[in-house]
């Protein structure tokens, strides 16, 4: 019977953790569920659509194994710094769940061709999609007390092909510390927590 080796990017994920102090024996998951909900899409349709999404992670280990597959370019040093720091903001020898929330963008035609006028409606609907989701209204009860909340602003690209959405992306993190996020860190994250009352409170 042949041994299944782990990919070398497992093996040097799990040697930063126990460098970092970090020795549950717990599985860091490839998988993830990721929930979608289109909105605006009877607004403008020929040019843009725009998800909201969550995405729901097994464990914090999951999750920090997901960004750390995208940071392979970095150094053993940098890797570590980035880690150590991502490991203490999520509270990662805490029990409690992470999730990642955020918007996407998908546009069909050139940005330019939606005026100022029509762009601060989009804002508007997103704002107000927001705030339902975050406050769990108009949507199944997703998140609980005690729940990580991770937010990229600055990080998720919009799908446009060739050009991007500049202001929209923008005003992602200002939409985002109207309910509770707190501010970019050097890394493009911004982390909450969900309280008792439900409320979304920075970390």
């Amino acid at each position: 019977m042949s041994i299944v080796k782990a990919p070398k990017q497992r093996i040097r994920f799990e040697k930063m953790l126990r460098k970092l102090g970090y020795n549950k024996r717990e599985v860091a998951n490839t998988y993830f569920k990721k929930i979608n909900h289109q909105i605006l899409k009877d607004c403008y349709p020929k040019y843009l659509n725009i998800n909201l999404f969550l995405i729901r992670y097994i464990n914090k280990k999951s999750f920090l194994y997901q960004e750390f597959l995208k940071d392979q370019n970095l150094s053993n040093q940098d890797l570590y710094k980035k880690y150590k720091y991502l490991a203490k903001r999520i509270r990662l020898n805490e029990k409690n769940r992470i999730a990642e929330v955020g918007w996407e963008l998908y546009y069909h035609k050139p940005a330019e061709l939606l005026s100022e006028k029509n762009r601060k409606i989009i804002l508007l609907k997103v704002a107000k999609e927001l705030k339902a989701f975050y406050l769990n209204r108009n949507y199944p009860r997703m998140l609980n007390p005690g729940h990580i909340l991770i937010s990229k602003p600055c990080a998720q690209k919009v799908h446009t092909g060739s050009e991007e959405f500049m202001d929209l992306i923008q005003k992602r993190s200002s939409l985002n510390s109207k309910f509770g996020f707190g501010n970019i860190d050097e890394y493009g994250y911004e982390v909450s927590i969900i309280d008792l009352n439900l409320k979304i409170n920075p970390i």
